[in-house]
């Protein structure tokens, strides 16, 4: 592991950064509104759903005899379609998966493949884990040359910044990281999907004031220099910082979207902000 993606492992995108949080409020437990089998392209009953719900789907094409493909749309019940709410587009032998959708309404879902298939709807409190791989920024978000790094455990560490104490539990949580195979900078993404926004906004507030409650700090032995720097208002809120460390500079921005954190990261010998941006804005509509 080199010297950058060791800074970006060690005070960003996958040890963590921020500060305590409280617990997150009471969720209602999930609940199935919605089953339906087929075969080919249908409609299924109107549904209606107070809050955040998961799409859950799987389809074969396996009697087909070949790759096909398997859409589902996610129509309000006026009949226009969803942009805010865009189900699964895949096209392959077989396949299944998951999809949070932040907000409730009254809905049917259009399902469009000539494949067998099955969509369930489920009310849940947050994505999943899975949910929110399938929202990381990819490779090509990213410019030519960049590969996926091996940034070993992915997991937020006990201690962010300013070496206050870090909250690890009461979210979802998926990470990404990026280097660039010609200058070794690295780029990494992390999400965080809470309860509700109330929740994203306590735990974007704390790590907001835990980095600007010092300029100096201390963790795992190695000294840091911290400073808030300018970056647009994004999402709902937004922050970002440069940290600095052995001649290594990190920038990391915040944003919250809704329910989710969307944690950004570069890494390298000199500021990297016009990337930082580049990755923050590219990130926020994957989980609107």
């Amino acid at each position: 592991m080199n010297r950058t993606l060791a800074a970006l492992v060690a005070v960003g995108a996958i040890a963590g950064s921020g500060s305590a949080v409280a617990a997150p409020t009471g969720a209602t437990a999930p609940h199935v509104v919605l089953v339906k089998h087929g075969v080919g392209t249908d409609r299924t009953r109107p549904f209606s759903v107070g809050g955040s719900w998961h799409l859950r789907y799987h389809f074969s094409c396996r009697a087909v005899g070949h790759v096909a493909k398997f859409k589902v749309t996610v129509t309000h019940r006026s009949g226009a379609p969803s942009t805010a709410d865009a189900g699964p587009a895949r096209r392959a032998l077989s396949g299944h998966g998951s999809e949070f959708e932040p907000r409730g309404g009254h809905y049917y879902l259009d399902v469009s493949s000539p494949c067998h298939w099955t969509v369930k709807v489920v009310t849940g409190p947050r994505p999943t884990e899975t949910e929110l791989k399938g929202e990381l920024l990819t490779l090509n978000d990213l410019p030519i040359g960049w590969g996926i790094a091996d940034a070993g455990p992915n997991r937020d560490g006990p201690l962010g910044f300013c070496a206050l104490p870090e909250a690890t539990s009461g979210f979802s949580r998926a990470a990404v990281v990026f280097q660039d195979g010609s200058t070794g900078l690295v780029a990494g993404e992390v999400l965080r999907g809470f309860n509700s926004a109330s929740d994203a906004e306590g735990y974007f507030l704390d790590h907001d004031s835990a980095a600007l409650s010092c300029t100096t700090y201390t963790a795992g032995g190695k000294t840091y220099q911290i400073q808030a720097t300018d970056f647009p208002s994004l999402g709902d809120r937004s922050f970002a910082v440069e940290i600095t460390n052995n001649g290594v500079v990190l920038d990391e921005a915040f944003i919250q979207v809704g329910h989710t954190i969307v944690q950004v990261s570069t890494a390298g010998a000199a500021s990297q902000p016009s990337l930082e941006l580049r990755l923050a804005q590219r990130a926020i509509p994957r989980v609107q």
